[in-house]
């Protein structure tokens, strides 16, 4: 759980609003490239749980995230704009979280930054 925490965590802070990058798939952690022009400068590799998803989007000033675990039923989202995780929606699928179910966790963690993701 902590790893899951960590990753939702780091997948929270990324240049103009973009489409949503994969942080984390299946377990394995996918590059995180840093940027000056985006709120992520240094690049990392996230350490992810087996079965955690973690989707992730940024702009210059601010980052916000969605994850789930395929065996849960719960997507969780926040943002670098004082925005703690949080419980997003229930996923749709009875067995367990789905890629597709970040997108609306990744809407809700962009709306608490703000539309602008500035936290306006």
């Amino acid at each position: 759980m902590k790893k899951f925490v960590i990753a939702l965590c780091a997948a929270l802070f990324l240049p103009g609003i973009a489409m949503a990058a994969t942080a984390c798939s299946a377990g394995s952690g996918t590059l995180v490239t840093g940027d000056t022009a985006n709120f992520v400068q240094v690049s990392f590799t996230p350490k992810c749980s087996a079965n955690t998803i973690v989707d992730y989007n940024q702009n210059a000033t601010a980052f916000w995230m969605g994850a789930a675990s395929v065996k849960g039923k719960t997507s969780f989202g926040g943002s670098s704009s004082g925005g703690a995780v949080a419980k997003m929606t229930d996923c749709t699928l009875v067995a367990g979280c789905a890629a597709g179910d970040l997108a609306s966790a990744l809407a809700s963690a962009l709306a608490a930054c703000g539309s602008s993701g500035t936290g306006d």
